[in-house]
C-alpha cells in the first residue's frame, strides 16, 4: 500500500488525470452549460471564445490581445466574453487591459458575484468570508436540491446495502456534521428489510459541537428503531489526514464494514488527500464511499491561470442552476457569492492558501487506487436510493455514479472501492 505527502507524486496524479476540455466542441459545450449562471442565457460569441481559450488550453498561447478586443467589440453584451478577456488578459501580464475586460463584464452583467471579487482583489480590498451562519444556511438551500440531495441519498443507500445482510455493523462517518446522514440511514434501517441488530456509529469531525450535535440526532433517530436495533455512537474528533495510530486504532475497533466520506474530503488541502486516504486504507473498511465535486480547482492550479477562472465558472454555474430551481436569481448567486468569500476569497487567494480543493473523479479515482483501494463496478440497484432518480445515471465507464445533472455537466460523482488485496 503506497500513501504519505509527497506533493511531486500528488501533482503528477493530478496533472495525468484532470479532465481538461481542449477542443473547440469541448469547449463551446462547457460555455453553453456556463450561460446556467446568467439571468438571461445568450451563446452569443461562445463559439469564437471556445477558440481563443482551445488556443491557451491546448496550444499553451497567451499571445492572444488583437483577438480579445475582437471579440469584445462584436459581442460586447456576452458576459462570458469579457470574464474570459479578463482572465486571459490578466494571465498574460496586462493588468490595464483586463481591467478593462473586468469593467465591460460589470456593465454587461452587474450583479455576477465573481465580478465582484475580482474588482474587489484589484483595489486590493480584503475579501470578507461569509459567517459560519450563512455558510450553514447556504449548505441548507443547496441540501434542499437534487445537486446536494442526490449524493447524500446515494451514498445513505450504498451504505445501508454494503451492511444489511449482517447482525453486526460498525460505520463511520467522515465529516459526521449534524448527523444527518447517519440519522437517514437509520431511517432507512426503519423502512427496509435487513438482519441488522447492533449497529456501531463512528462520527469523525474536528467541531467538537457537531460531534454533540451528531449524537443528539442519532439518538432520538436511533429511539424509533428499538429494541429491534441497538445503536452506539461513538465520537472521535479530528482530521483524518491529521489522525494517529492510536486514534485509527480506537477507529477500527473491531472492524469496519463500510466508511462514508461524502462532500468532505475536498476540504483536504492537496498531497494531504493523499494521507486522509491512506488513513481510510488503514482502517480497512469493507466499503469506501465517497461522493464528491467534479472539478479541477486544487491548488495545482495557479489563481492567476484562465483554467482556473474556468473550472471555478462551471462550478459556479452549476450551483446557480440547481438553487434556481427553488430561489430567485439574486439570491441564488447571493450563494455562490458567499461561497466564493470563503478562505478570504476562493478566486484570488495563493492556491496554497485555497480552502475548497475539488478534484475530478478520474483524480479520485487514481489517488483511491494508489492508496490501497480498487474502485468497484457500479451496482444499478443503488439508483433506486436516490432522492431525485432523473438527475442521477450511471457513467459510461460504469465505475461512478453520476448524481446530479445541469446542462450535461456533472458536478458531483460518487465511487465505491475496497481495499486492494
Amino acid at each position: 500500500m503506497a500513501g504519505g505527502c509527497d506533493r511531486a507524486l500528488f501533482e503528477q496524479l493530478v496533472a495525468g488525470t484532470a479532465k481538461r476540455p481542449l477542443t473547440n466542441d469541448e469547449i463551446a459545450a462547457e460555455l453553453e452549460r456556463q450561460t446556467l449562471y446568467h439571468p438571461e442565457r445568450d451563446r452569443s460569441g461562445l463559439d469564437e471564445l471556445a477558440e481563443l481559450l482551445r488556443r491557451r488550453f491546448a496550444d499553451g498561447d497567451l499571445r492572444l490581445e488583437e483577438e480579445i478586443q475582437e471579440l469584445e467589440r462584436a459581442f460586447a453584451r456576452q458576459p462570458l466574453v469579457h470574464l474570459y478577456g479578463f482572465a486571459l488578459r490578466r494571465e498574460a501580464g496586462s493588468e490595464a487591459a483586463a481591467r478593462r475586460s473586468l469593467i465591460a463584464l460589470m456593465e454587461a452583467d452587474p450583479g455576477d458575484p465573481m465580478a465582484v471579487v475580482f474588482d474587489a482583489s484589484l483595489r486590493s480590498q480584503t475579501v470578507v468570508s461569509a459567517s459560519e451562519e450563512a455558510r450553514m444556511a447556504n449548505i441548507a438551500k443547496f441540501a434542499t436540491t437534487p445537486l446536494l440531495k442526490n449524493p447524500y441519498s446515494l451514498a445513505v443507500g450504498v451504505l445501508f446495502e454494503a451492511i444489511r445482510e449482517r447482525e453486526k455493523a460498525r460505520v463511520l462517518d467522515v465529516g459526521v456534521g449534524s448527523g444527518a446522514q447517519m440519522q437517514a440511514l437509520l431511517a432507512v434501517l426503519d423502512r427496509l428489510p435487513h438482519n441488522i441488530g447492533r449497529l456501531e456509529i463512528v462520527g469523525l469531525d474536528l467541531m467538537p459541537e457537531f460531534l454533540v450535535q451528531a449524537g443528539e440526532r442519532i439518538a432520538v433517530a436511533a429511539a424509533a428503531l428499538a429494541p429491534k436495533v441497538e445503536v452506539v455512537y461513538q465520537p472521535v474528533e479530528g482530521r483524518i489526514e491529521a489522525l494517529d495510530a492510536s486514534t485509527i486504532r480506537s477507529i477500527t475497533g473491531r472492524g469496519l464494514d463500510a466508511a462514508n466520506a461524502t462532500i468532505a474530503l475536498h476540504e483536504v488541502a492537496g498531497e494531504s488527500k493523499l494521507a486522509a486516504l491512506s488513513h481510510l486504507r488503514r482502517m480497512a473498511p469493507g466499503q469506501l464511499v465517497v461522493a464528491e465535486w467534479n472539478y479541477c480547482l486544487e491548488n495545482v492550479l495557479s489563481q492567476l491561470s484562465t483554467e482556473f477562472v474556468f473550472n471555478v465558472r462551471g462550478v459556479a454555474a452549476a450551483m446557480v442552476a440547481a438553487l434556481r430551481e427553488r430561489y430567485p436569481i439574486e439570491e441564488s448567486r447571493a450563494v455562490v457569492r458567499d461561497w466564493l468569500s470563503q478562505g478570504a476569497g476562493q478566486l484570488t487567494c495563493p492556491r496554497e492558501q485555497r480552502q475548497e480543493c475539488f478534484l475530478d473523479v478520474t483524480t479520485w479515482k487514481a489517488l483511491l487506487e494508489h492508496c490501497g483501494f480498487t474502485v468497484l463496478p457500479v451496482d444499478q440497484h443503488w439508483c433506486e436510493h436516490a432522492a431525485e432518480p432523473g438527475h442521477n445515471s450511471v457513467a459510461d465507464e460504469g465505475w461512478y455514479l453520476m448524481t446530479s445533472d445541469y446542462g450535461g455537466a456533472t458536478p458531483i460523482a460518487l465511487l465505491v472501492a475496497s481495499p486492494s488485496c
